[in-house]
């Protein structure tokens, strides 16, 4: 009897293998930076269009401006074309700011009235005086000051710096017709011979004063000869 011969090997099943497909999804994650809230729309599309230009094509020319109405527009401006721009909101009266290139902030300011608001825009302050409507008026002032332009039926001077608060300054004679020069009024000889009332428009209101054109008795026996 042969020996046993060992039993044949039984080819084992094939493996079969599953590949599942795998879907791999890629997430991109953009983060906008917000320069301000109050970033307006026009410099939001004209930072786009910069912002899209293709690479190697000739970059557009920046067309300088004076001024924009805050602070992150003028900002921009200013490092865009390379000089300071003024920022519209931070002007007062007495002061006004520019953004510089280098991303800082200049501040001017004056010891008074040097601009007054007319509507949405800012004038320089103009005491210089005008007829109008039978008065004198300065052509641009903080209050609204009226003078006299001769007569007795008005007062010399008139001050009103809101509905509810006005001042007026009477002559007890009728007033001569003005000398205007500048932003003053003079009236001959109206405090007496040879004393002249002067008035002087300012920013936020008026003065007043009496010349003495020459040598003159003043009250109490004493002499001006200015």
């Amino acid at each position: 009897m042969s020996p046993s011969s060992p039993p044949a090997a039984r080819p084992s099943a094939p493996v079969r293998t599953r590949r599942s497909g795998t879907r791999l999804t890629v997430t991109i994650l953009v983060t906008a930076l917000t320069l301000s809230a109050s970033l307006t729309a026009e410099n939001a599309s004209a930072f786009a269009q910069i912002s899209s230009t293709p690479t190697g094509a000739a970059t557009p020319a920046i067309q300088p401006v004076s001024e924009r109405p805050d602070r992150v527009s003028a900002a921009l401006s200013a490092r865009l074309q390379g000089s300071r721009v003024l920022i519209g909101d931070a002007t007062t009266e007495s002061s006004v700011s520019y953004a510089n290139p280098d991303g800082t902030i200049t501040v001017e300011t004056t010891s008074g009235v040097a601009r007054i608001r007319r509507g949405e825009q800012w004038v320089p302050t103009d005491t210089s005086l005008v007829a109008a409507d039978g008065v004198l008026r300065p052509k641009a002032a903080k209050a609204v000051v009226e003078f006299s332009a001769g007569g007795a039926d008005k007062p010399l001077a008139r001050l009103e710096r809101s509905d509810t608060q006005s001042y007026a300054l009477t002559w007890p004679t009728p007033l001569p017709a003005p000398k205007v020069e500048g932003n003053k009024a003079t009236y001959p000889d109206a405090a007496g011979p040879g004393a002249d009332l002067v008035v002087t428009a300012l920013p936020s209101g008026f003065g007043h004063d009496i010349v003495f054109a020459r040598a003159a008795h003043r009250p109490g026996g004493v002499q001006d000869s200015r």
